[in-house]
C-alpha cells in the first residue's frame, strides 16, 4: 500500500500557458509581493502594487478603475497628516507636501500603471481579507487608514454581494483595456490573526464563495489559483511557517511559486526562469577582495549576461 501522509492539492496546467517574454501585472496583499519577488529574481517582467500593498477587494477594484480611467481622484480621500498629504486609497509612502502635488503624483501612477496593464499577459489579483475600514464621515472604504484615529472608522466585513460586485467590476475594468490577458485570482494564505481565528476564517470563506460564483460565471481566461489551499492543506505543518506562526516560510512560498509556474508557464518558460535565477545570483553578488576581485566579477557578469542573451534574446 502506498501511504501519503499529507493532503496533496492537485493543480492542472492552465489551458493557456505563457512562454518567454511574458509580462505580469500584480495587485493585492503582501503575499503577492513574495511571489512577485521570485518572478523578478528569475528575470520576468512584473509591475506590482502601484498604490502600495492593498488587501480588500473593494479597494483593489477602485484602484483598477482608477488605472483604466473609470474613477477620478476624490477630495474626500485626501487626508492631511502632519503637514503631509496622503490618500486613503493608497499606501502612506505615496505622499506630497500639498494636495495639488499629491493629485499629480496619483495621476502619474495611474498613467504608468495603465501602460503596464494594457501590455500584461497575466493580471494576478491577490485578496487578503473581507474586512474593511469605512470612514464614517466621508462614507468611503479605505485602502489604508494612515493611523488616523480609529474612532473615525467603522470596521466591518464586506457582504457577499459587495464582494461579488467588486470582483465583477475588477474583471470588467481589466477587460475594458486588455481583453486578452489571463486574470488570475488567488486568496492569500496569510491568516489575519488580528481579526481572531473565527473572524479570519469567516473573512477568507466569504472571499472563496464570491470568487467561486464569479469565476464560474466568467467563461474564458479568468482563473483561480489555490495559494490558500496549498499552504493550509498541502503544507499543513508549522514547520512551513515563519517564527510568527502566521506567515508562510520561504520554503512554503517557494513551493507555492513552483506550483504556480507549473500551472501558468510553459516548460520553455520554466527553463528560462532557471537560467534567470542563476544570472540574478551573479548580478547580485558583491565581490570582496578589492579592485582585482571587482574586475574579475565584472568579466564574469559580462560573460554570463552574454550567454543568457544569446540563448534567450535581449529579455533581461
Amino acid at each position: 500500500m502506498n501511504y501519503i501522509f499529507r493532503t496533496q492539492v492537485d493543480v492542472s496546467p492552465h489551458k493557456l500557458q505563457y512562454g518567454v517574454g511574458t509580462k505580469l501585472f500584480s495587485i493585492g496583499s503582501c503575499f503577492a509581493d513574495s511571489v512577485v519577488s521570485r518572478l523578478r529574481e528569475r528575470q520576468v517582467e512584473v509591475y506590482s502594487n502601484p498604490y502600495g500593498v492593498v488587501y480588500n477587494p473593494d479597494s483593489i477594484s477602485k484602484q483598477i478603475m482608477r488605472v483604466v480611467g473609470a474613477e477620478e481622484i476624490k477630495d474626500g480621500e485626501i487626508v492631511n497628516i502632519k503637514s503631509s498629504y496622503s490618500s486613503f486609497m493608497a499606501h502612506g509612502s505615496i505622499n506630497a507636501p500639498s494636495e495639488k502635488l499629491l493629485k499629480e503624483k496619483l495621476r502619474a501612477i495611474a498613467a504608468e500603471s495603465y501602460e503596464k496593464l494594457i501590455s500584461a499577459n497575466i493580471v494576478l489579483i491577490t485578496y487578503g481579507t473581507s474586512w474593511v475600514y469605512e470612514h464614517v464621515e466621508r462614507g468611503i472604504i479605505v485602502a489604508n487608514c494612515h493611523k488616523v484615529d480609529g474612532r473615525m472608522f467603522n470596521r466591518r466585513v464586506l457582504t457577499l454581494e459587495e464582494l461579488r460586485r467588486s470582483i465583477q467590476q475588477t474583471i470588467l475594468s481589466i477587460r475594458k483595456v486588455n481583453s486578452g490577458a489571463t486574470v488570475i485570482f488567488t486568496v492569500s494564505p496569510i491568516r489575519h490573526m488580528s481579526d481572531g481565528v473565527h473572524g479570519n476564517q469567516y473573512s477568507k470563506s466569504l472571499l472563496h464563495v464570491a470568487l467561486e460564483e464569479e469565476i464560474v460565471q466568467n467563461e474564458g481566461n479568468v482563473s483561480y489559483f489555490p495559494s490558500y489551499e496549498i499552504v493550509l492543506d498541502d503544507l499543513r505543518d508549522y514547520r512551513f511557517y515563519s517564527s510568527d506562526m502566521v506567515h508562510p516560510s520561504e520554503v512554503a512560498v517557494d513551493y507555492v511559486f513552483l506550483k504556480f509556474s507549473e500551472v501558468y508557464f510553459t516548460e520553455e518558460m520554466r527553463r528560462y526562469m532557471q537560467d534567470g535565477e542563476k544570472l540574478s545570483k551573479i548580478l547580485n553578488h558583491r565581490p570582496m577582495g578589492g579592485e582585482e576581485a571587482e574586475v574579475e566579477h565584472k568579466r564574469l557578469v559580462d560573460d554570463r549576461l552574454g550567454e543568457f542573451r544569446k540563448r534567450w534574446g535581449d529579455l533581461c
